[in-house]
């Protein structure tokens, strides 16, 4: 469980780095709410 928990932190990290591009971000956005 806490294996699975650490994932998922890292990739919440990873997306919070990316959406703190602009470049990125809205793209990230999209790729998540569609």
């Amino acid at each position: 469980m806490s294996g699975l928990l650490g994932k998922q932190s890292e990739i919440i990290l990873f997306l919070f780095i990316l959406d703190s591009l602009p470049e990125f971000g809205l793209t990230i956005k999209i790729i998540f709410y569609f």
